[in-house]
């Protein structure tokens, strides 16, 4: 239940993005007039995504050589 609650917004974000309605509408709004909108969308989507693997990553890691002194 901890992890849960911990990573209850990344879980979220998993399972909307895994079905593939979600590719379809994005596939759609491409074929229309929104697609300059959409693509800017969508890298700012695959930053955030990025950013927010790079957090988890460094904030469940543990280095102990940051607490030696030299």
């Amino acid at each position: 239940l901890y992890y849960l609650k911990v990573s209850f917004i990344i879980l979220l974000i998993a399972v909307i993005g895994m079905g593939p309605y979600l590719k379809e509408l994005i596939n759609k709004l491409k074929g229309g007039k929104y697609k300059r909108i959409i693509d800017t969308l969508e890298v700012i989507w695959f930053l955030i995504v990025f950013i927010l693997s790079v957090c988890v990553t460094l904030s469940s890691s543990f280095n102990p050589f940051i607490y030696f002194r030299f």
